[in-house]
């Protein structure tokens, strides 16, 4: 797997305006989620081995998250 350099933003950094597609096609903004405690954007590839592993445990938690806001 290549190195690529993490541009990962400081934690408590303001979120940044986005529109991204979902799973489903529709696309979302950084809007839909006003007044959420918080927000993870995962990019992942469905075919993928590693997503294939964590997919049933990434599910419970996303659910779990959604459930308490």
């Amino acid at each position: 797997m290549p190195h690529v350099p993490s541009t990962m933003l400081d934690l408590g950094t303001a979120l940044p305006s986005f529109l991204l597609p979902d799973l489903n096609g529709r696309i979302v903004s950084d809007g839909d989620f006003k007044g959420a405690r918080g927000l993870l954007v995962a990019f992942i590839c469905k075919p993928c081995p590693f997503v294939q592993h964590i997919r049933p445990e990434f599910a419970r938690f996303a659910k779990e998250s959604e459930a308490r806001g």
